[in-house]
């Protein structure tokens, strides 16, 4: 995520936390589970230019994990796994 532009702003502190958890979570993330750039940002041109009508639309396999998750267990246990990305 070498292309990431992160906030430099010393003012603005309220994102440190998540920031830092994000940061964290892309250094560590194994490249098998990040998705190609290339697919998403197709889908977003397809939405944007009308290709597409969806109103909600999942982009890469991380977009339909976390649904499939979400819609297989209980909200309290798919919180808890979100929430460990960021750990």
């Amino acid at each position: 995520m070498d292309n990431v532009v992160w906030n430099t702003n010393p003012e603005i502190t309220a994102y440190e936390e998540i920031t830092g958890k994000l940061k964290h979570l892309f250094a560590n993330a194994d490249d098998s589970h990040k998705d190609n750039p290339q697919v998403i940002v197709d889908a977003i041109n397809d939405l944007v230019t009308r290709k597409s009508n969806k109103f909600r639309t999942l982009i890469g396999n991380s977009g339909h994990y976390l649904m499939s998750l979400r819609n297989t267990v209980p909200i309290e246990e798919y919180l808890e796994k979100v929430a460990t990305m960021f750990n």
